[in-house]
């Protein structure tokens, strides 16, 4: 199968069984509260090529065939469609351009913090227009987007989109990333990535420590905003799965501190923990924030001790009918005014299409504190009816209940214990 195809009808088909939540470090010392459970990290399935890393000589920053080289865009420049680039081991300064190409960009040592890309706080570390490009095992930090005249800002539609990305843009292009991190990155749309108009695989990606207006750690427009800047031949159907990734301790200063999402999307054995939206004005989504036009499934999913003031761990606007369905994983001991656990609301209605519906089986939903409403689950209305189904989830008991109400839903109040089974209105 082409990579083409491959990434642009991304399905994620991989069966996680629930894992209990247990303590994610931060990768940095953080005033961020401290969860008495964490869920696991996962293991890297990316190893490092030996026989590669033989050839990472002092001086050579990456490999393209038998060709060494000292500049890793000169490496990118040269290589030819198809080509995969290794990068050495080691640090590397990098505010990497990649336009109508097709690459693979590969560390040779995929461990944490092995090869690392750092902006260097004074531009972003990758950016990706009109392109394929498959990044694995890299680190990169330090990114802020270029805001001066004669940037990346040319190759855009909109002028306002270019301070976004600190760690990595993505504009009209296929995108698969795997065993990557993105860490104390900066921007105002998207700390540590940014990707509109685009095809995205996240494969066992941390995002550590990102900051942004909306979202502090990836900031994805899965349905596209943005028609193509200019003809091409690379028409990627906007998607987007998120596989086995981690978002923790980032900060919002609006909305969506780890992933604020346009569109629709699919994570699986994911984990969000320790990210902030602005509790103290207004931030929705302390780690999820969505604009929900289609399906967002979220499995085997955890978050924990996330805090914004409204959906400490989700807030989701919905809209034509959209569904949000969660199975297995959970939320505890996240924090809000409102909707602790998850904030759902519609603004307007939409007569051609169905309600919008909410579904969570055999999730664990316990230890969520609210000021307000809903600890668990909050659910209203201006125009229409927001349906609730929940099958076999934990609400919790007098150890780790929800405070103050397990659900308030459309003006209707729930408060269960143990394994629950609830249809709204």
């Amino acid at each position: 199968m082409s990579r083409l195809v491959a990434l642009t009808s991304i399905v994620v088909a991989c069966e996680h069984s629930p894992s209990p939540p247990s303590s994610v470090s931060p990768t940095t010392e953080t005033d961020s509260p401290t969860s008495t459970a964490t869920s696991p990290i996962q293991e890297a399935r990316c190893e490092v090529d030996e026989t590669v890393q033989k050839e990472c000589t002092a001086g050579v920053a990456a490999l393209v065939g038998s060709t060494f080289y000292g500049e890793l865009q000169l490496a990118l420049d040269e290589a030819t469609d198809g080509a995969t680039v290794w990068v050495c081991p080691g640090t590397w300064p990098a505010q990497l351009l990649l336009h109508d190409r097709d690459l693979s960009v590969v560390a040779v040592d995929p461990t944490p913090n092995a090869t690392i890309l750092t902006a260097q706080s004074d531009g972003r570390a990758v950016t990706v227009i009109h392109s394929r490009l498959v990044l694995q095992g890299l680190t990169l930090v330090e990114g802020a987007p270029p805001r001066a005249p004669g940037s990346s800002a040319a190759l855009f539609a909109e002028e306002d989109d270019v301070d976004a990305g600190g760690g990595l843009l993505a504009h009209s292009s296929i995108v698969e990333i795997r065993c990557s991190t993105f860490r104390d990155n900066h921007a105002a749309h998207g700390g540590g990535l940014w990707a509109d108009w685009s095809a995205l695989l996240l494969d066992d990606v941390t995002f550590a420590d990102n900051q942004a207006d909306l979202g502090g750690g990836a900031n994805i427009s899965a349905s596209g905003r943005l028609t193509p800047a200019e003809p091409t031949s690379l028409e990627p159907v906007p998607s987007l799965a998120i596989d086995d990734s981690t978002f923790v301790h980032n900060l919002a200063r609006e909305d969506g501190a780890g992933l604020w999402l346009d569109g629709y999307a699919t994570l699986s054995g994911s984990h969000f923990e320790g990210n902030e939206a602005s509790p103290d004005d207004f931030g929705n989504g302390g780690a999820l924030h969505a604009e929900l036009h289609g399906t967002l499934g979220l499995m085997d999913t955890w978050f924990v001790v996330n805090e914004a003031h409204s959906g400490g761990a989700a807030s989701v606007s919905f809209r034509q009918g959209a569904t949000l369905t969660v199975s297995g994983g959970g939320f505890t001991g996240n924090t809000a005014v409102s909707g602790a656990a998850v904030l759902g609301w519609i603004y307007a209605k939409s007569p051609t299409t169905p309600y919008p519906q909410v579904r969570l089986e055999e999730v664990e939903v316990t230890g969520n504190v609210a000021a307000t409403g809903g600890a668990a689950l909050e659910g209203w209305s201006f125009a229409e009816v927001l349906g609730l189904q929940l099958v076999d989830v934990d609400l919790g008991d007098a150890t780790n209940d929800n405070t103050p109400d397990d659900v308030s839903w459309n003006g209707t109040f729930h408060n269960g214990t143990g394994a629950t089974t609830l249809t709204l209105p």
